[in-house]
């Protein structure tokens, strides 16, 4: 009798917990200077869930073009999560690459009759589309983006770009004291180049040079900055503040 028990509640488990994944996410404590260690801890780990809810459970994309005149003058992004996961071990914490760096390394599982409940309740448009397993999201560059770069002119300098949804992109570094406007040269879902013009701060920062931004993840894009002739100035990793 105790044999079938064990084999019934064996066989239970490898119904209902079939789907399960490992998930990293990564963020910069530098940037949540009110916050306790053990509140970092906690936004990490919901952002590390919230990467393992778009595995498994997919994703929608709401898209919105504003045209002007035959031109596009916005752009508007949305997405939706659904879903939920459970931990199956304790969260993996250690020290990230870069300076203020923490990453996490989960292992969560959702049950079949999760996935069927999300899905029954999904609704789709024209205008949305519901990614089948593994989709990568886009919010686009909108946002304000900040942290550390390596610079040879300077050494460690802090970094922020502003892009609003209205056109106006602004790149600043506060311990420099120089600020500058980007103006968009080219941009597709994943890159953007910009020309950056000097506002204040010359004897301290370049003018005129060529910023390039790559995403790597909804919170994270890779800087970089070189010079009209091409020869890299300063680069970097900046996230997406909250």
């Amino acid at each position: 009798m105790r044999i079938v028990v064990f084999l019934l509640i064996c066989f239970s488990v490898n119904i209902f917990a079939n789907v399960v994944i490992t998930q990293k996410a990564t963020i910069n404590q530098n940037f949540y200077p009110n916050k306790t260690f053990v509140e970092i801890k906690d936004i990490l780990l919901k952002k590390a869930k919230h990467k393992a809810i778009e595995r498994i459970y997919g994703e929608h994309i709401e898209s919105h073009s504003y045209l002007d005149d035959g031109k596009m003058t916005n752009e508007y992004v949305n997405d939706a999560f659904n879903g939920v996961v459970h931990l199956k071990n304790e969260p993996i914490f250690s020290n990230g690459n870069h300076f203020g760096e923490i990453k996490v390394n989960i292992t969560v599982y959702a049950t079949d009759d999760e996935i069927k409940n999300i899905q029954k309740t999904t609704h789709t448009s024209t205008i949305v589309t519901q990614s089948q397993g593994v989709k990568k999201s886009h919010h686009g560059f909108y946002g304000r983006w900040s942290g550390y770069i390596m610079s040879k002119l300077s050494g460690t300098t802090k970094a922020i770009v502003t892009i609003t949804s209205t056109g106006q992109s602004k790149l600043l570094f506060p311990t420099l004291h120089c600020g500058s406007d980007l103006l968009v040269k080219s941009k597709d879902m994943s890159h953007v180049t910009f020309k950056q013009i000097l506002n204040y701060g010359a004897s301290r920062c370049q003018n005129r040079t060529k910023v390039l931004l790559e995403k790597r993840d909804e919170n994270e894009i890779d800087f970089e900055q070189m010079t009209q002739e091409g020869k890299q100035i300063s680069h970097g990793t900046l996230y997406l503040e909250e």
